[in-house]
């Protein structure tokens, strides 16, 4: 099969014309608003010593740390909204349109509503050049050009709207967004392979290997799955087990006995990590000398994607990389990177940077550096904010609202302390009001609090000790609910929590642009063929950025 030299469906804007310019206007960009999406401490050495956790955003007042041109023009329009306070839905909506240039184009009830508060409150230039840049810098989204349902998401509407829908064997016991996920990077991976003469795929990071399943269901390819938790392998081993029990039966019935075994996949458990050897990595997966892969993932988490990455750099027997990547925000980064740098340690960046997750590219790690640290930077995880309705994130303002409003309760019981706690998921049911989800939340957050890995080890027993007592001698919603009151939330949704998330859904795009560009950068160092495109659509699976490279 053969390729452009730099394909039109490349993620990157249209007016750039390489990763590398694209790449050097995103960190020219993001390194003034840095403290939009991160905020990081640092020693006297310029070494990184911790980052304040977005769930703090009300102990540390991020709120407070904006710009002063976008603080002045959110704080006339949080002013207009204390003497309006009956207008709160509509002023949510307007900054929710904010967020993206998709959402103002839904039709809604307070269009001209919202048209006068456009009128009211000018947008002062550096915010609208704020937005305008960010515009240009969002990674190019052909999916839009595609009509939804040419990529089988009538299914997707219907599982929406709690039809259940028929499915084929391969993607059996799935929900719907992950047979979507499943069938179209499948797909894709089997057609590689039959045109690159590819004989067996690896999937890391497989999961209960549903990705996994389907290539060895839907092909004659050796399939193999890796796994770091042993319960999800033995998951995917059972799973793989019962479908083929179903599928003898069918073809039993079909009294087709004489093709019955099906393709099994292989499944193997192994926590992979920077520190795995290629060697390591070929007993894991019983790699033969004479095999051509494919490695392949489907939102491998955090670092296992570079892992991967350098696995099939180091690797004679993989052929060919292809994968999608997902949670950005937990990526490593070098703490001492901006003192090497301060230093002129080149040598050291590069000998260190097999450690870390990002930034992988000698391109910005040496020749055009790397700003400033991602540090874990929570907003990538949501790179697109048409994925959700405007209920949708009026129902996440909420949830962010209670989630801060949480941390700021427990640390004003417990001042002596700032440390981050387990919820786990908290149900819509339990969710009516904050009193309701602060006596939900101490629960949970009581349950795991023994086994939770707080940074203070003594904090698991104070945390323990205090709920015990404040849940005995009070009524924990009425407090929970007067608390909230005080903090001016204005119809359950605290204002300065909005701005952020308004802002960060801009950058999340960037930033995702940002983490792509650099893989695309370090594979070029020496791939023949290197391309990232958008596989899924954003409204169904945001995180759908596909990488394919080729030795």
């Amino acid at each position: 099969m053969e390729y452009e030299p730099f394909d039109k469906d490349e993620i990157i804007p249209e007016e750039y014309n390489s990763y590398e310019s694209y790449i050097d206007d995103i960190n020219n960009f993001l390194y003034p608003y840095q403290s939009l999406f991160i905020s990081n401490k640092y020693n006297s050495s310029s070494e990184l010593i911790l980052t304040e956790k977005s769930v703090h955003a009300l102990i540390t007042k991020q709120y407070e740390k904006l710009p002063p041109a976008f603080l002045s023009y959110f704080n006339s329009i949080k002013s207009y909204l204390t003497s309006h306070p009956e207008e709160s839905e509509i002023i949510f909506e307007f900054l929710i349109d904010l967020s993206s240039d998709e959402l103002s184009l839904y039709p809604s009830k307070f269009t001209e509503k919202k048209n006068l508060l456009k009128q009211k409150y000018i947008m002062p230039k550096e915010l609208e050049e704020f937005f305008s840049k960010s515009r240009k810098l969002s990674p190019r989204d052909k999916s839009g050009e595609n009509k939804i349902e040419k990529i089988d998401t009538d299914e997707w509407y219907e599982i929406r709207n709690g039809k259940e829908l028929n499915s084929n064997i391969s993607t059996l016991l799935m929900k719907q967004k992950k047979k979507y996920e499943v069938k179209l990077l499948g797909n894709c991976v089997i057609n590689e392979a039959k045109n690159k003469k590819i004989n067996t795929i690896i999937d890391i990071g497989c999961g209960k290997g549903y990705l996994t399943n389907y290539i060895s269901m839907n092909s004659t390819l050796r399939t193999i799955g890796i796994e770091g938790d042993e319960n999800y392998t033995n998951k995917m081993m059972l799973r793989i087990n019962k479908i083929e029990q179903k599928n003898n039966k069918e073809k039993e019935k079909e009294n087709n006995i004489n093709n019955i075994i099906i393709n099994k996949a292989e499944g193997y458990t192994s926590f992979l990590t920077y520190k795995t050897t290629p060697d390591e990595f070929k007993n894991i997966a019983r790699i033969n000398n004479d095999e051509n892969i494919i490695l392949t993932g489907l939102h491998p988490c955090g670092d296992l994607t570079p892992t991967l990455m350098r696995l099939f750099k180091n690797i004679n027997q993989i052929k060919a990389l292809i994968f999608v990547g997902c949670c950005y925000n937990k990526l490593s980064e070098n703490p001492k990177y901006f003192n090497l740098v301060k230093n002129n340690n080149d040598n050291q960046i590069l000998l260190e940077s097999n450690e870390y997750g990002f930034p992988l590219s000698n391109y910005l790690l040496i020749k055009n550096k790397i700003k400033f640290h991602l540090s874990k930077t929570y907003i990538s995880s949501n790179p697109h904010p048409c994925s959700k309705t405007r209920e949708e994130w009026l129902y996440s303002y909420k949830m962010c609202s209670y989630r801060f409003a949480l941390e700021l309760f427990i640390h004003q019981n417990l001042p002596n302390f700032l440390e981050v706690h387990y919820i786990g998921q908290i149900r819509e049911n339990f969710s009516k009001s904050f009193g309701a989800y602060l006596n939900k939340a101490l629960i949970n957050i009581k349950n795991h609090a023994q086994k939770f890995d707080f940074n203070d080890k003594k904090y698991g027993e104070e945390l323990i000790k205090w709920i015990n007592i404040f849940t005995k001698e009070n009524d924990v919603v009425k407090i929970g609910n007067e608390f909230y009151q005080n903090l001016e939330s204005f119809n359950d949704i605290i204002f300065d929590v909005v701005p952020h998330i308004v802002l960060n859904a801009r950058l999340s795009q960037i930033l995702e642009g940002l983490v792509v560009a650099d893989r695309v950068l370090f594979l070029k160092e020496f791939c023949s063929y290197v391309s990232a495109r958008r596989l899924f659509h954003p409204f169904i699976s945001p995180r759908g950025i596909q990488i394919i490279a080729y030795k």
